[in-house]
């Protein structure tokens, strides 16, 4: 079975690129700045689903772990429906 990670994410530098004693650091990201890995769409959930490494959204979650709801709690699928119904709604 895949696992699903959760993630709450902090600011964080938007990537550090090393080439050998250098270390080049990029802007910086504030918290709410999330996006899925797969499809490139905003991210409000919170906290984060999180795959091998990658951020992801509800649709692209279902196709990675069709069975993600045996993995989550039925309050924290609620969680991030209404997430995704208050962020759709702001649009």
């Amino acid at each position: 079975m895949t696992t699903i990670t959760l993630w709450e994410p902090e600011e964080r530098p938007a990537y550090i690129l090393h080439y050998g004693d250098v270390e080049v650091v990029g802007p910086t990201l504030a918290a709410d700045e999330v996006i899925c890995d797969m499809c490139l769409s905003d991210l409000p959930l919170r906290p984060v689903p999180v795959v091998d490494g990658d951020a992801l959204c509800l649709e692209c979650l279902t196709k990675v772990v069709p069975d993600w709801q045996s993995q989550v709690t039925p309050l924290l699928e609620l969680i991030w429906r209404t997430q995704i119904s208050e962020f759709q709604a702001s649009e």
